[in-house]
C-alpha cells in the first residue's frame, strides 16, 4: 500500500524542473493499493516545466486499486500555477481473476485561481471505476489549456465551471486552440451556472462515455466540432425529447446548451444474441431535434451516426438553416422514420422555406407506418408492400416527412418509402424550388437497389412539381446513380 505525497506552495514564488510525485503502487502477491498524490498552492505564482503525478497500482497475483491525484489552487489572495505539461497515472492492473479499480483525478481552481497548461494527459484504465468521479473544476477560478485535455478513464468525469469560473482551451474566448478528448467508461457531466455565457470552450471536443449530462446552467461551445459517443451498448441512446430514457439519453434542453459548427452524435450497434437476435432492438433513436441552423449563429452541419440501426420517432426541425447546413443520417443496416409515430426531417431558413441539405444513408432506409411496418416486419419482400406504400390512406391534405433543398438517398438494399400525398398528388418526400433530389445504390458493383419512393418539388411560383413530371425532371437531372431492380419505382414510375 503506497502512502500520501503532498506538495504545498504557499505565499513564495517557486520555479523548478520537471517534477514527479509517485505514490504507485506495485504487489508481486499481495494486493496493490495506490496512494494519494497531491500538488496544493496559494497565494503564490509558481512554474514548473513540467509535472507527473502517479497513483496507479499493479498486483500480479491479486487486487489492483489505483489511488487519487489532485492538483488545486485554494482560494484566499491571487494563485498562479504556470505547467506546460501535466501527466497524471491512475491506472490499475491485477491478476486476469481478480479485480482493478482505476483511481480518481482533480484539477480544480477555487478563487483568485489560475492553472495555465499546455497539455494535460490522464491515463486511468481499469476493468472498474473508482469509488467516486473525476474531473477539472473552475469553481471561480480558471483553468486554461492551450493544446490538449486527452482523458481516458475507467469512470465517470466532469467538467465545473462554476462561480464565473472557465475551463477554457486557450488563452481567449474568441480564439480557443485546444482540442478536449475525453473517454470515460462511465457518465460524462458538463456543468456550470452561466447560461448566457460559454464557461466551457475548446477549439474541438470529442466525448465518449455511458451517459451525458449537460446541467442547466451549462454553456459549452466549441470554435469547430463537438463529437459525443455513446458506449452503452446495452440501452437504447436517445437523442431528444424532455425524458431521460435507460441509457446514454441527450434531451432537447440538453442540445440546446452545447454550440459549434458541427455536431455528430454516434452510437454502437447495440449487444444481440447471436442465436436468437430481437429485431426490435433499436440502436439509436432520434425522439426529436429543434436545431438552430448558421442563419442565427448555430450549426452548420448535424450528423447522426449509428454503428447498428437508427429510428426517426419524432419531430427533426433543422431550423435557420442556411443553403450550405446539412443533416446527415448514416445507419450500417436499417434507417427508419416512423409516420405512425408522426415523425419526420425539415430542414428550413428563417422565413420557413425549404433550405440546406438532408442526407439518409443505410442499408435500407423505410418510412411508413404500422400497417406496413407489420407486412414488412412479416416478409421485407412481400409483394403486397407495393400497394401498400402506394396507399394514402385516403388522406385529404397532403404532408412531407422528409423536406430540405437538397435530399439525398443513399442505400445498398433497399429504399421503401410511403406516399403521404392527397387528391391524386404523390408525395412524401419535399426538395426545393432549386434543390438536388438524388438516390445511390451504394454498392453499384454488386446487387441492384430495391426503390418506392414519392417525392415533388416547391416550384419558384408557389406551386409544386409532382407526379410524373417531377419523375421526369429526376429522371433528366442524371442523378439517380444504380443498378436498380427492374421493379425500382419513383412516383409509381419504372427507374429502369
Amino acid at each position: 500500500t503506497a502512502g500520501e505525497a503532498i506538495i504545498t506552495l504557499e505565499r513564495t514564488p517557486f520555479t523548478s524542473g520537471a517534477a514527479l510525485i509517485d505514490v504507485n503502487a506495485l504487489s508481486l502477491r499481495g494486493d496493490a493499493i495506490g496512494g494519494r498524490a497531491t500538488l496544493r498552492a496559494s497565494n503564490t505564482s509558481s512554474t514548473f516545466s513540467a509535472l507527473t503525478l502517479l497513483a496507479g497500482a499493479d498486483s500480479e497475483r491479486n487486487t489492483g486499486v489505483a489511488g487519487n491525484v489532485l492538483i488545486e489552487t485554494l482560494a484566499g489572495g491571487t494563485t498562479t500555477l504556470a505547467i506546460p505539461t501535466i501527466s497524471i497515472g491512475v491506472s490499475a492492473r491485477s491478476a486476469p481473476e481478480a479485480s482493478s479499480f482505476a483511481g480518481t483525478f482533480g484539477i480544480v481552481a477555487r478563487p483568485g485561481g489560475q492553472i495555465n497548461t499546455g497539455t494535460i494527459t490522464v491515463d486511468g484504465a481499469g476493468r472498474s471505476a473508482g469509488s467516486t468521479d473525476s474531473g477539472l473544476v473552475a469553481q471561480g477560478g480558471n483553468i486554461q489549456i492551450a493544446t490538449l485535455l486527452d482523458v481516458d478513464l475507467t469512470g465517470g468525469v466532469a467538467l465545473f465551471a462554476l462561480g464565473g469560473g472557465q475551463i477554457l482551451g486557450g488563452t481567449a474566448i474568441t480564439n480557443p486552440t485546444a482540442s478536449f478528448e475525453i473517454v470515460a467508461r462511465g457518465n460524462l457531466g458538463l456543468i456550470g451556472n452561466s447560461p448566457t455565457t460559454p464557461s466551457i470552450i475548446a477549439r474541438q471536443m470529442q466525448f465518449s462515455s455511458r451517459d451525458i449530462d449537460v446541467v442547466s446552467g451549462a454553456n459549452v461551445r466549441s470554435a469547430t466540432s463537438i463529437r459525443l459517443t455513446s458506449l452503452d451498448v446495452n440501452q437504447t441512446p436517445e437523442f431528444g425529447g424532455t425524458i431521460e430514457g435507460l441509457g446514454y439519453t441527450l434531451t432537447s434542453a440538453e442540445f440546446g446548451r452545447l454550440g459549434g459548427q458541427s455536431f455528430e452524435f454516434v452510437a454502437p450497434a447495440l449487444t444481440r444474441s447471436a442465436s436468437a437476435p430481437d429485431p426490435t432492438i433499436i440502436d439509436l433513436d432520434v425522439i426529436g431535434l429543434d436545431a438552430v441552423g448558421s442563419q442565427d449563429g448555430g450549426w452548420q452541419s448535424i450528423t447522426f451516426t449509428s454503428l447498428g440501426n437508427i429510428l426517426v420517432s419524432g419531430e427533426v426541425l433543422y431550423d435557420s438553416a442556411a443553403l450550405s447546413d446539412d443533416l446527415n443520417f448514416s445507419a450500417v443496416t436499417d434507417l427508419g422514420i416512423s409516420l405512425e409515430d408522426q415523425a419526420g426531417i425539415r430542414v428550413q431558413n428563417a422565413t420557413g422555406a425549404l433550405s440546406g441539405s438532408v442526407s439518409l444513408t443505410a442499408s435500407n432506409i423505410l418510412a411508413f407506418g404500422l400497417d406496413v411496418a407489420t407486412t414488412y416486419a412479416a416478409n421485407p419482400n412481400d409483394p403486397a408492400l407495393v400497394g401498400l406504400l402506394a396507399d394514402d390512406g385516403g388522406a385529404t391534405t397532403a404532408s412531407s416527412y422528409l423536406a430540405a433543398n437538397n435530399v439525398a438517398l443513399a442505400a445498398s438494399n433497399s429504399i421503401l418509402m410511403q406516399n403521404s400525398g392527397a387528391n391524386g398528388v404523390l408525395g412524401g418526400i419535399t426538395v426545393g424550388a432549386d434543390g438536388v433530389f438524388s438516390i445511390e445504390n451504394i454498392h453499384a458493383t454488386s446487387a441492384p437497389l430495391r426503390v418506392i419512393a414519392y417525392g415533388i418539388r416547391s416550384a419558384a411560383n408557389g406551386g409544386i412539381i409532382s407526379n410524373d413530371a417531377f419523375f421526369d425532371e429526376v429522371i433528366a437531372s442524371g442523378e439517380l446513380t444504380g443498378p436498380f431492380t427492374d421493379e425500382a419505382t419513383l412516383n409509381d414510375c419504372f427507374i429502369n
